[in-house]
């Protein structure tokens, strides 16, 4: 009781300290709203980091504007051409021309946090100032590829030296369309339902962290986690639906499947097997704003009278007396539209097959006299469905997962066992002002099996979240996390987030 005093008492004093000392002025200025002169409000749900339906259909173009939309209208910052149009004429002749942003496409984050662990009676309080630092990069190079990288300086209060979390490079639109798009690099794989980029909470889904085989002194490397960034390839489209309306998205991809370095995977470059993972995505959006073209912008048509005549501004353009001047019309405030609301419902499954390394030593494996290590000999699966709601100001979404890991090989001796588990999750997001949002997660993990060396695994969590946007580039996060099962691993986090 009291650690959650002190840690309300200090989460609040942050969020005043925010208010009263950072500028009113603040605007949100990552690398999107300098390109197109636009608020973070145009593509969030309020604000960073949770997307909503204009958002979405913006990343799905490749971090452009909806084709319905005059993309040029929008485009505030002219990128810098490499090559006269004309080259295309001249092609094979000539190389392809092709552009790049007009200044760096860099925005630095900076993330500090407070943590409070109540039974830890000798270190309960931590001030983990800056929790992270990174660089982020986005954009476009012309019309048919985008990119994206962040970088990590500072990272769970060591030095990162410079580590990628993420660095991919995509052919948007292959065939003039978004139903087929490349994705090469290190990512976040879409096999996994729901992201751990843009969401309200500070803690991890558990169907994202959930490991089915704990590590163990010796292991080579982390047990499968859907939060690791993997690298590899990834081909993935979207439709919209009859009437622009909702929209099938599918995805399929290889990768390594052993996670990247800087998301807790092997300390290595390279892959700790030579066989690849392979994984598949498929959904289907009921109502609500179609996958690719976004919801249709409503317009003001304001009017203004000068002495005698009138001056009219709309989609059709401007009059002035009996002249007309075509002006396009300014997109409404996002705000005043609640471009939030997305009356939808979303299903959704996917699938993911690989191998990775066990190891066994003599208490997980019988017959093991020393730690020896297999590379490939856990075979294991991750397969479910997912739903998404939005109604109003409300988004209720969950993940329902299994898996599945078969153990086999070891030269030295026999050894055969398979780990099953279920995992899932239901969470409640709403928004009460632009603001400000709140969130409720409930999470259960029970292991099937009871294997050999470590304990049964069930889990069972409540997480809490409280988000206040006190600019559209910085947010305060207050978090409580209860352990249902053991009260000893009860948490509290309030985390600062701003970009610039």
């Amino acid at each position: 009781m009291r650690a959650g005093l002190i840690w309300l008492t200090l989460s609040m004093m942050l969020a005043a300290a925010a208010i009263i000392f950072f500028p009113r002025e603040a605007e949100a200025i990552p690398t999107f709203a300098r390109k197109y002169r636009t608020e973070c409000p145009t593509c969030h749900l309020g604000s960073f980091p949770k997307l909503n339906s204009f958002g979405k259909a913006f990343r799905k173009n490749g971090y452009r504007i909806p084709a319905p939309h005059k993309i040029h209208h929008f485009i505030k910052e002219d990128p810098l051409r490499l090559g006269a149009p004309a080259w295309k004429q001249a092609w094979p002749e000539a190389i392809w021309p092709g552009d790049i942003p007009s200044i760096p496409p860099l925005v630095m984050r900076i993330r500090p946090e407070l943590r409070i662990k109540p039974t830890n009676r000798r270190s309960g309080t931590d001030f983990f100032m800056p929790q992270e630092v990174e660089f982020i990069m986005g954009g476009t190079m012309g019309r048919r590829f985008s990119f994206w990288g962040e970088f990590a300086l500072f990272e769970n209060g060591t030095i990162s030296k410079g580590a990628t979390e993420r660095a991919w490079f995509q052919w948007d639109a292959i065939f003039g369309s978004p139903w087929l798009n490349m994705k090469v690099g290190q990512f976040e794989i879409r096999a996994n339902p729901f992201t751990r980029f843009r969401k309200y909470s500070l803690q991890d889904f558990l169907t994202s962290s959930f490991q089915s085989v704990p590590s163990i002194a010796g292991d080579d490397g982390d047990p499968f986690k859907f939060k690791d960034r993997q690298r590899g390839f990834e081909l993935w489209g979207a439709l919209d639906g009859p009437k622009r309306r909702g929209g099938l998205e599918y995805a399929i991809g290889l990768v390594n499947g052993n996670g990247s370095p800087a998301a807790g995977g092997l300390g290595t470059t390279m892959d700790n097997n030579s066989e690849k993972d392979v994984y598949w995505r498929l959904s289907y959006k009921f109502g609500g704003a179609g996958l690719v073209s976004g919801p249709a912008m409503e317009m003001h048509v304001p009017e203004m009278k000068m002495g005698g005549s009138k001056m009219k501004m709309g989609g059709s353009g401007m009059k002035m007396g009996g002249s007309k001047m075509k002006m396009e019309a300014p997109m409404r405030d996002p705000m005043e539209a609640r471009n939030w609301v997305d009356n939808s419902i979303r299903l959704g499954a996917f699938g993911y097959y690989g191998r990775n390394a066990y190891t066994c030593n003599s208490t997980r494996c019988p017959g093991a006299g020393t730690t020896v290590t297999d590379n490939d000999a856990n075979h294991f699966s991750r397969h479910g469905f997912d739903l998404d709601i939005w109604f109003g100001d409300l988004n209720l979404f969950g993940t329902y997962m299994f898996t599945r890991d078969r153990i086999k090989g070891f030269s030295a001796f026999t050894f055969n066992r398979t780990i099953r588990a279920t995992v899932w999750f239901i969470e409640a997001d709403y928004l009460i002002f632009p603001w400000l949002g709140v969130a409720l997660r409930h999470e259960v993990a029970n292991t099937l099996d009871d294997p050999t060396g470590f304990s049964r695994s069930n889990t069972r969590r409540l997480v809490t979240t409280l988000q206040i946007h006190v600019r559209p580039n910085i947010r305060i996060v207050n978090e409580a996390e209860f352990d249902l099962v053991d009260s000893n691993n009860n948490n509290y986090r309030s985390r600062l987030d701003f970009l610039f």
